[in-house]
């Protein structure tokens, strides 16, 4: 996982290494899975853990590092600066990329003093370390948030989009499983048969993936049965944006379902 060479920076880098426990805010690729999902149950299993096993860094509530992994769902995409508030828990350290900068290439991890400054010399480091671009990308990203009020934005955005795929379950229920809308502009869909969600329809999926394309847009597939369909719009990304291409997949679903 992404987490994996932290784990091992951990073990390997510092003068007391410690057990770590790596959990993703909100599992994307796996299909966006909601609040009360195994990625929710991580977070639980993480700070049981971190409270139970002996303390070897000073920190406080037990020695485990809880690391979270906020690569896609930090900076503003899930409707909080990062998603882990949600959970209601402070990590000892959190990797973040992809948003970070807009795009440009930076990826960090941010952490509590007591564990940053416990590597040896030339133990801390990554492939764009240290990049002036980057970090002035970084820089103003972070303003830009803050001067557009994205946080909020992202909430706006996954009202929206849960309208509009509400509206769409309505019509095909026996194809549109699960809508998860619950973590702003991190949105998905799940497409089933018989409307049950045991019975999961990847064939539907792919078809959609390739009928929306013909028309101009690009969706995403993930899932671990292949059966949902993700959305991670801009979060400057207008209304009228956002009903446009979900006019699109409407009018895929007419073409593929009649």
């Amino acid at each position: 996982t992404r987490t994996t060479k932290v784990c091992v920076f951990l073990s390997g880098g510092c003068r007391n290494a410690s057990s770590c426990a790596p959990a993703e805010s909100l599992s994307s690729r796996t299909g966006v899975l909601p609040t009360g999902s195994p990625s929710t149950v991580t977070w639980a299993h993480g700070t049981a853990l971190r409270l139970t096993i002996p303390n070897r860094f000073g920190l406080g509530g037990g020695g485990i590092v809880l690391i979270a992994d906020e690569i896609q769902s930090g900076f503003a995409r899930t409707g909080k600066f990062f998603c882990c508030e949600y959970a209601g828990v402070e990590p000892d350290l959190m990797t973040v990329a992809k948003g970070v900068a807009g795009g440009f290439p930076l990826a960090a991890v941010v952490g509590k003093a007591e564990i940053m400054d416990a590597p040896l010399p030339g133990g801390l480091g990554g492939t764009y370390a240290g990049s002036p671009i980057g970090c002035a990308a970084a820089l103003a990203v972070i303003d830009v948030i803050a001067e557009n009020d994205l946080v909020n934005r992202s909430n706006q955005i996954g009202s929206l989009f849960e309208k509009r795929l509400s509206d769409l379950q309505e019509k095909y229920p026996d194809v549109i499983g699960d809508v998860r809308s619950q973590r702003g502009a991190m949105i998905a869909m799940e497409l089933v048969k018989n409307g049950k969600a045991d019975q999961p329809d990847p064939e539907l999926t792919s078809a959609l993936v390739k009928q929306a394309c013909q028309n101009g847009l690009i969706l995403l597939s993930c899932g671990i049965r292949g059966n949902v369909i993700r959305f991670l719009p801009a979060l400057t990304i207008s209304d009228e944006l956002i009903n446009e291409g979900m006019d699109i997949v409407e009018s895929c679903f007419k073409t593929l379902l009649g």
